[in-house]
C-alpha cells in the first residue's frame, strides 16, 4: 500500500505508477488520475489530484481519448484470448482482416498505458543429433536458392513432446514459401516411419515438392528416405553437421508451436489419440487462422493468393496470344 504522508511528491507519484501497473508517464494528469483512483481506491481522491497537481473536477470527467482506449483495450485481450502470442504487428494486422483501420503508435502507446504484453516464448535447448555421424555430403542447397513459390522447398524435421510424464515424438514438414505446415506425424519412439508419414501425408494432400531440406540426422540420412525422395523426384538438401541454424525454418517454428502447444491444458490421463487430435487442431490453427509474421497473413491465405495471381497471368497471357492470332 502507498503512503501519502512519509513520502516526497516525487517518490509518490513513483510509486502510484508501480502500484497501478502503468508502464508509461505519457499520459496527462486528468487521464493518469482516474486510472489511479479506480486501481488504488484506498488512497483519497483528493490526495491523487493534489500529487498530479490536476483540480479533482477534472478526475471525473470522461475523455472521448480514454473511451476508445478502454475499447481498444477490451478488443486487443479478445484477440489473445484466441491468439495468445500476438504481438503488436499480427494485432494490427488481425484488425485490418476485420476491416478496422488501427494505427501501430496507437497500439503501442495504449499497451504501455495499460501494461498489455503477449504470452511469452522460451527456446528450445540446443541439439545435435549428428554428433558422430559422418558427413552425407549431401550439400546445403537452398542457401543461394530464391524460393519464389509454394511447393518448391519444403522444410523437415522432428522434435520431442513431453507429455504426462512419457515422451512423444512429432514430425513437421513445412512449405518455406508459404510457411504451411503440409505433413506432420506423431509417434512414441523416432525412426524413419515417423518421418516418411509426415512427408508421405504432405505429398498426398500437396503434391510432391521440387526440393525438401534437412538436417543430418539419422533418420534424414537412412536409405529408406532416401528412396522415397527418389521415387517422387525430390531432390534432397542437407544442413551441415552442427550447423542447426541452416534448417532455421523448423527451429524458428519449434520455438513458436511447442509454447502455443500448451500441453498442460489437456486433462490428466489423456491418450495417445486425445494427444493426437489436440495437434491436429493446433496444426489446423497455424495453418487457416494464425497470422505468421513473415509473410504478415495466414499461410493457407497466403497460398490461395499466389494460385489466384497465377490464374490472372494465365488468363492475361491467353488473350495476349488470341489478339495476336
Amino acid at each position: 500500500m502507498v503512503s501519502l504522508q512519509s513520502n516526497s511528491p516525487r517518490v509518490l507519484k513513483k510509486n502510484l505508477i508501480k502500484n497501478s501497473g502503468i508502464t508509461s508517464r505519457a499520459s496527462s494528469p486528468p487521464n493518469l488520475a482516474k486510472i489511479f483512483i479506480n486501481q488504488l481506491p484506498s488512497i483519497s481522491r483528493r490526495s491523487i489530484c493534489n500529487l498530479l497537481k490536476t483540480s479533482r473536477s477534472n478526475s471525473y470527467r470522461t475523455s472521448l481519448l480514454g473511451l476508445r482506449d478502454k475499447k481498444l483495450v477490451q478488443e486487443i485481450n479478445q484477440i489473445r484470448i484466441v491468439h495468445a502470442h500476438y504481438g503488436l504487428r499480427r494485432i494490427k494486422k488481425h484488425f485490418e482482416t476485420q476491416g478496422k483501420s488501427i494505427g501501430l503508435n496507437q497500439l503501442r502507446r495504449v499497451s504501455k498505458l495499460y501494461n498489455l504484453a503477449p504470452k511469452p516464448y522460451y527456446s528450445n535447448p540446443y541439439k545435435n543429433r549428428d554428433k558422430g555421424l559422418k558427413d552425407t555430403k549431401i550439400p546445403n542447397l537452398i542457401k543461394e536458392l530464391t524460393i519464389i513459390r509454394p511447393n518448391q522447398v519444403w522444410s523437415a524435421d522432428f522434435t520431442y513432446l513431453k507429455f504426462q510424464g512419457y515422451f512423444y515424438y512429432l514430425a513437421t514438414v513445412i512449405d518455406v514459401y508459404t510457411k504451411e505446415i503440409t505433413g506432420f506425424s506423431l509417434s512414441t519412439n523416432h525412426s524413419t516411419d515417423l518421418i516418411k508419414s509426415a512427408l508421405n501425408r504432405g505429398i498426398k494432400t500437396y503434391g510432391a515438392p521440387y526440393l525438401t531440406h534437412n538436417d543430418q540426422g539419422s533418420e534424414y540420412r537412412s536409405e529408406e528416405y532416401l528412396v522415397l525422395l527418389s521415387e517422387h523426384g525430390i531432390t534432397p538438401s542437407n544442413s551441415a553437421k552442427a550447423s542447426p541454424w541452416e534448417n532455421a525454418y523448423q527451429e524458428s517454428f519449434y520455438g513458436k508451436f511447442k509454447p502455443e502447444l500448451e500441453l498442460s491444458s489437456l486433462p490428466y490421463g489423456s491418450t495417445f489419440m486425445d494427444l493426437y487430435n489436440y495437434i491436429t487442431n493446433q496444426i489446423d490453427y497455424y495453418n487457416n487462422y494464425r497470422i505468421h509474421t513473415t509473410i504478415m497473413d495466414i499461410p493457407s491465405n497466403f497460398r490461395k493468393r499466389y494460385n489466384l495471381t497465377q490464374v490472372v497471368s494465365k488468363s492475361t497471357l491467353n488473350q495476349r496470344e488470341f489478339i495476336v492470332c
